[in-house]
């Protein structure tokens, strides 16, 4: 892939990275909720940090498509399709996890592979630094999975989103021009 390629798929990811803040927020957020659900009752606070979420995306989404007249990257067929995609398995695994079909301690683990999915699918277009961020968060995982499984929501929940905030970040980064 020549620096041209890089640059241009640094610069189509742009408009993702709102996106990528709002959920990685969301899932630390969620994340905390669970950690400091042990001394209070807080489960009734997830629906809302979820459903803020999707007012947020909707939001930006709208502007998006506003802003843009429907010609900006993340309204492309593309980004569309990989939009519908993403809310398609994440809100299976959601009722599938809401429905006691999937085990509470093994739920953070799949959003924790999902992500290491997405991570290293992405890395063909965005470089290395996303193959890194992939391995990384893979070792995470299977950490937390043969050491830690008690931990997992709060572990993974909170660097999982740590990690798509540092991605934005670097994104952001990219197109200033520092490297």
């Amino acid at each position: 892939m020549s620096i041209n390629q890089v640059e241009a798929a640094y610069q189509k990811a742009a408009p993702y990275t709102a996106f990528l803040y709002i959920w990685g927020l969301q899932w630390a957020l969620s994340a905390g909720l669970r950690f400091f659900a042990q001394w209070r009752d807080l489960d009734p606070l997830q629906p809302v940090v979820m459903w803020t979420a999707l007012a947020a995306s909707a939001v930006l989404l709208f502007r998006t498509f506003r802003h843009y007249g429907g010609t900006s990257p993340a309204l492309s067929g593309a980004g569309i399709t990989l939009c519908a995609a993403v809310v398609l398995v994440v809100s299976g695994l959601y009722a599938l996890a809401r429905w006691k079909s999937i085990d509470p301690l093994v739920w953070p683990l799949f959003k924790g592979i999902l992500l290491t999915l997405a991570y290293a699918w992405f890395s063909r277009w965005l470089g290395r630094p996303l193959l890194y961020l992939s391995l990384w968060m893979l070792a995470l995982t299977v950490t937390v999975a043969w050491s830690y499984l008690g931990f997992a929501q709060v572990a993974l929940g909170v660097f999982g989103g740590l990690s798509m905030m540092a991605l934005a970040w670097m994104i952001g980064m990219w197109n200033r021009g520092t490297r």
